[in-house]
């Protein structure tokens, strides 16, 4: 969930190859996605409208890794994302 520019998460594990669905709820005004920062993963939900709900599905990498996702409007909403 999305409050105030926040995740209501600050982490997510997931085991490598999974796929993941992601479900989105925007208690914001204002629009927000999920995008992955790195190199071939992939990850770039669709965007969730002000007071809407989203969902997405997206296969995790096959290994290990960590990194940061953030809002590409609100860069400072980061979500760690841990594939183990």
């Amino acid at each position: 969930s999305a409050l105030h520019n926040e995740w209501n998460l600050k982490e997510v594990t997931v085991k490598a190859g999974a796929k993941v669905r992601f479900v989105i709820k925007n208690g914001d005004d204002e629009k927000h996605n999920i995008v992955g920062i790195g190199e071939g993963l992939n990850l770039l939900s669709p965007d969730i409208a002000g007071g809407k709900s989203g969902e997405f599905e997206w296969t995790a990498p096959a290994t290990p890794i960590t990194f940061n996702t953030l809002c590409s409007y609100h860069p400072t909403m980061i979500l760690k994302i841990i594939v183990q």
